[in-house]
Order: C-alpha cells, then structure tokens, then sequence
C-alpha cells in the first residue's frame, strides 16, 4: 500500500524524531504520498517546523561566526594582538553535536588564559561594541556550571560561558 495512514505516519515519525517534535504531528492528517521520497518527507518536516532549513543552518552559522568576531575583539583593527590573552571559543551542545531544532540556544564556551572575573568585564565591553552589530546582552547568570551571559545573536538566544584553562588556550 502506498498509502500511510495518519496513525502509522505518526508512530514512524515519532520513532525517528526527538519527544519534543511528535505533539506537532497531530496536525498533520493528510496520509504522505510517498515516505522513502526524502524530498517529500524534507518538505513536511520543514513545513511542522522540526528540521531547519538551509536559510536556518546559515543563519546560525552567521550568529556563531559573529559572536567569535565580536568576542575576539575582531572589529577594531587598532587593538594590538599581541597581548598575552589566548581566547578560542567553540560552540557545545545540539549546536555542536548537530542535532540543534529552532527552538534551540546557540551554546558556546570561551577557552582562555585569563580569569573568569577579567572574561567576564572584557567579553561584555567588546559585545557592548557589537551591539550595532546584532549582539544584545540580555543578562548575566549564575548557574550549576558557573557564570552564563545570555546574549541574543542576529535574533538567536544564545549563551556564552568561559572556562579558564591557559595550557588548552595556548594550543
């Protein structure tokens, strides 16, 4: 039978798709022409808004890519770059892992030779920089795993922690 029924459609898709994704799918009642078409089944998935799109994946790239240029200091040509600070900042989290839906924060962590206290005073003077540029400092937290800025990055939540390790940042 070519035809899947709403039921059988549901059960298939919330065996492959995240818990969160199937309370979606109770609004889909058509049967899907044909499931083993990727393009077909692509569609319906972007359509319930459970998979991003290219526009979404780049979108997102972009919000990471600004967030390291801001957080570097890249902006300022004249700042010299040879301070004796080591920052890498890498993405954690879905967004690392691949595995990121709309509804997810962008999650990043600051690798550096300096101290929590002086990340934390540089890191929002230089977003403060940037935020004619995208960036908005919503807040800073306190949370299990120490001091979060929680930033909005082109429109995207985003957090940013640090974690001082000057041997790993030097590499």
């Amino acid at each position: 039978m070519d035809l899947l029924s709403s039921t059988s459609y549901e059960t298939a898709l919330c065996i492959i798709l995240p818990v969160s994704c199937c309370y979606r799918i109770n609004r889909l009642r058509e049967p899907i022409p044909n499931m083993s078409d990727l393009a077909t089944l692509e569609s319906i998935l972007h359509s319930q808004r459970m998979i991003p799109t290219k526009q979404q994946i780049a979108a997102r790239q972009e919000a990471f890519e600004l967030l390291k240029y801001a957080v570097l200091d890249n902006f300022d040509d004249q700042i010299p770059t040879n301070t004796g600070i080591f920052l890498h900042i890498v993405a954690v989290g879905s967004y690392a892992l691949g595995t990121w839906t709309l509804e997810s924060d962008l999650n990043c962590i600051c690798i550096g030779s300096i101290t929590s206290k002086t990340f934390f005073k540089l890191a929002r003077q230089r977003l403060a920089k940037a935020q004619g540029k995208g960036i908005r400092i919503l807040r800073k937290a306190e949370t299990k795993t120490g001091k979060v800025l929680e930033l909005s990055v082109n429109g995207i939540a985003t957090n940013l922690q640090y974690c001082p390790a000057a041997k790993i940042a030097e590499r």
